[in-house]
């Protein structure tokens, strides 16, 4: 049965986790199956909570660059300004782009990570698409995101990859390794006029 796992992808997976004990402990119990990156305020407590933290292979990273508000400080309300992960990657500088990338990855264990989604929300900013500033930030922080799953050698697992692209196609650099890829999932935005 383990062989047929294999096969399944990660929601497929989850959904079976959920049916019952025997699924949960096999599927769940092995593996942490999805997350979101950079990582929820929730999933932090969690962690901060727990007084040991055990490193379950990841299976799928998602980056929706969601623009929900969220408190860093939930027990501490007036302590910090409500963000959002939009507004974070927008404004964040390079060397603190590679120091979030680097703390939060080092928590995870990824060499066996299968589906990597890194398609926004939306694409939409007041009823508009969004700017060409906006884009690059999120190109920057993707790319940076790959280049970071590449340093650890964990692309090649690989199976499917959804990202936003725009007339600046970043991903070629890394179709080399990419061995195992079976979906490419492409969301195109590009200027007019082109």
């Amino acid at each position: 049965i383990s062989r047929l796992l294999l096969c399944l992808d990660v929601a497929s997976l989850e959904n079976l986790s959920a049916t019952c004990y025997y699924f949960d402990q096999l599927i769940a119990g092995k593996f942490l199956l999805s997350l979101h990156f950079p990582f929820p305020v929730g999933f932090i407590k969690e962690v901060m909570a727990d007084d040991s933290f055990e490193k379950k292979p990841l299976l799928k990273l998602s980056c929706k660059k969601t623009r929900n508000n969220y408190n860093t400080f939930l027990n501490i309300p007036d302590y910090s300004d409500p963000s959002s992960f939009h507004k974070m990657i927008t404004s964040i500088s390079p060397e603190m782009m590679d120091y979030l990338l680097s703390s939060q990855m080092s928590l995870l264990s990824l060499h066996k990570l299968r589906e990597l989604d890194l398609v926004p929300d939306s694409v939409k900013q007041d009823d508009r698409l969004l700017g060409q500033r906006i884009l690059d930030s999120y190109s920057n922080f993707d790319c940076s995101l790959l280049q970071h799953i590449s340093r650890l050698g964990t692309l090649r697992c690989l199976t499917r990859l959804d990202v936003l692209v725009d007339q600046n196609m970043y991903l070629e650099q890394f179709m080399a390794e990419l061995p195992n890829l079976l979906e490419l999932g492409l969301t195109i935005l590009t200027r007019y006029g082109l």
